[in-house]
């Protein structure tokens, strides 16, 4: 007499957890914006958004970044007099990607900045596919900034014209020991980079591809 034993082995699907895709307009982002969790998308209908961005206290985590995304050259962030164009304070985590930013020739304007708090840095922001126009008013007017410590930044695919700088600690376009490969850049300044003296607060590890 045989005895034949059947075991079955049930095999449960791996848990897969997913941020939010959040659509959002010109008269509604900033207040979705307040209410991302880390792996959100907030997905910038075509319009444009003349308001600006405070990214403050926002962090997302390692594989589950906020995510800010627009649609190229439809969506359109509109600089404003006395403001910067998105501020960065105390965030981790966060990519801008795919939005066009107009500095309309304003003095003393930034389309990007890591500023406040200089007790807590800004890092692994990634800044992908954008395009960053008429930021070429003065030498203080700056398509990318950094005045905060900051670390652990990407910088690739943006082209940016007609901007005094892209600063990673001083007036400069690409900060000591960093790499351009991919991203455009057109300017009225002379191409040149921050010295290891200059480094304290610049980006410690900064990729620009």
């Amino acid at each position: 007499m045989k005895t034949s034993l059947l075991i079955v082995t049930l095999l449960l699907p791996a848990t897969t957890v997913c941020g939010r895709d959040v659509p959002a307009g010109p008269d509604n982002y900033r207040t979705l914006l307040s209410k991302l969790k880390p792996g959100d998308t907030l997905i910038l209908a075509p319009g444009k958004y003349t308001r600006g961005m405070r990214i403050r206290g926002m962090h997302g985590k390692p594989g589950k970044p906020i995510t800010i995304q627009g649609a190229g050259a439809k969506t359109v962030m509109v600089a404003r007099k006395g403001s910067n164009t998105i501020d960065l304070t105390d965030a981790s985590w966060i990519v801008i990607r795919n939005i066009t930013f107009d500095g309309r020739n304003l003095h003393n304007i930034d389309a990007i900045k890591a500023g406040g708090d200089s007790s807590k840095g800004v890092h692994h922001v990634t800044i992908e596919g954008n395009t960053i126009v008429n930021h070429g008013a003065n030498q203080q007017t700056v398509a990318i900034s950094t005045k905060v410590p900051c670390w652990d930044w990407t910088i690739r695919g943006n082209t940016i014209t007609a901007a005094e700088s892209l600063t990673m600690r001083t007036s400069t376009w690409i900060t000591w020991g960093a790499r351009s490969r991919d991203s455009t850049i057109t300017a009225h300044w002379p191409y040149h980079t921050a010295s290891p003296s200059q480094s304290d607060w610049s980006l410690l590890k900064c990729r620009c591809d």
